[in-house]
């Protein structure tokens, strides 16, 4: 009897090893899809002034392209987020990444600069699969410890990502072959395509053990069917707000890290490689931003108050922006005021594409509610690609677009600090 106890022990032991182990590999390779996904999604911004020059075109035109893609990638946020449940998760990613690798080498080979916003688009809604699919995988597979990992993994992943582009762009740029940017993005999205299928069938077991051996995630997938209708009242609201906190978060975090380099051109005349190479301290600021959030969330435990705590901090550092250009200190400084504004926004980011879809995935589907917020993430990079290039053509003045982006700080600290006020008399009732 004891013998076949001891056996059951080891037996469980062995299985729990092995569940860690292709828990832990489904993570990296949920990171890796993802952040090397990046190289074909922004190649295109991270050599935007070499593109104005090469095409002969203006910065509207630009930033209609990326607008394109911006726009494309929010709308298939939303409905890839609905689909997600549904979709061959095995077939999915890596279709995903191949249309969009066959898609970067066509601007590699010189297709002419009217059919790129159409290839953008294209490529946006390609890469929107990505992101919810991805977090609803982790949702799925993984137990509430390693959840956590997952969310740490992933707050990372935009950073990362943006640091392996616009470096990657920058040192392409030195040896005068900025276009390689798009090769190398067909190669290695295409690896990363064929390692996912590949890899994928190796997670089957997974989630079986999950679902019949962990006790927390099945409690925790369990919908309630029964919910108040002041609960399900709540849970719209806090949708809308961090749905609003989302477009602007990006509008400010894909604004600077698109514009940037053409922000250090006009103001101070800063060579084209020197201008991205300096763009590249914003999203390794980032990365700090997304652990950070994750660090005060420990003591902000609430969503809401926790994003109002980066926006107001983003606000005196935008304003402090507007401080600098207008008096024409160094670009040091400048560099500096938008390092922190981007680690802000990237916290804002962690706390709204990440974590919040993951933890509560007791309350809705994590695939559904990271691509709503996702989706209006990208609705916010619409704006800002097109729409402050836009107000910088009409207005000449980068002073306008500093204007713009703290009001819209402003706005979001004091919808955040109502919306958490409300909640709170709500409960109470």
């Amino acid at each position: 009897m004891d013998n076949n106890k001891t056996e059951s022990v080891n037996q469980e032991m062995i299985e729990n090893s092995k569940s860690n182990k292709r828990q832990m590999l489904l993570i990296v390779l949920c990171w890796c899809g993802y952040i090397f996904a990046y190289l074909g999604r922004y190649g295109f911004s991270a050599n935007i002034n070499l593109i104005m020059s090469d095409y002969g075109v203006t910065k509207s035109e630009v930033g209609l392209v990326t607008s394109f893609f911006f726009f494309a990638y929010g709308a298939g946020q939303i409905i890839n987020g609905i689909l997600s449940k549904k979709y061959n998760k095995r077939i999915m990613i890596p279709v995903a990444l191949l249309v969009s690798s066959a898609l970067n080498v066509c601007i590699f080979v010189g297709v002419s600069f009217e059919y790129i916003k159409w290839m953008w688009l294209v490529n946006g809604f390609a890469q929107s699969i990505l992101w919810p699919t991805t977090i609803e995988i982790l949702s799925k597979n993984l137990n509430k410890s390693k959840l956590k990992l997952a969310v740490v993994f992933m707050s990372t992943a935009t950073p990362v990502g943006t640091f392996i582009v616009y470096g990657s762009s920058a040192l392409l740029v030195a040896f005068n072959v900025y276009k390689y940017i798009f090769l190398i993005a067909t190669i290695v999205m295409s690896f990363i395509g064929v390692c996912w299928f590949i890899a994928f069938n190796h997670f089957k077991a997974e989630k079986e053990y999950i679902e019949s051996n962990s006790s927390d995630v099945t409690a925790e997938h369990q919908v309630e069917t029964k919910k108040s209708k002041a609960l399900i009242h709540a849970l719209i609201t806090f949708i809308v707000v961090m749905s609003i906190f989302a477009i602007f978060d990006n509008l400010i975090k894909d604004g600077l890290t698109t514009w940037v380099p053409t922000i250090l051109k006009d103001l101070y005349n800063l060579p084209d490689s020197l201008s991205i190479i300096l763009t590249i301290t914003l999203p390794l600021l980032g990365t700090f931003g997304a652990l950070f959030a994750i660090f005060v969330n420990k003591k902000v435990k609430n969503y809401t108050l926790l994003t109002v705590v980066f926006f107001a901090f983003s606000a005196v550092t935008l304003i402090g922006s507007l401080f600098v250009v207008d008096t024409q200190f160094s670009w040091i400084a400048l560099i500096a005021l938008f390092g922190i504004t981007v680690l802000n926004m990237h916290a804002i980011n962690n706390v709204v594409t990440s974590m919040v879809p993951l933890f509560m995935r007791d309350k809705m589907s994590s695939g559904l509610l990271s691509g709503i917020l996702n989706g209006f993430c990208y609705l916010g990079s619409t704006i800002s690609s097109y729409g402050l290039a836009r107000i910088v053509d009409v207005t000449n003045s980068w002073s306008s677009v500093f204007n713009l982006l703290i009001i819209g700080t402003s706005v979001c600290v004091f919808l955040g600090v109502l919306q958490y006020v409300l909640s709170k008399k709500g409960m109470r009732k």
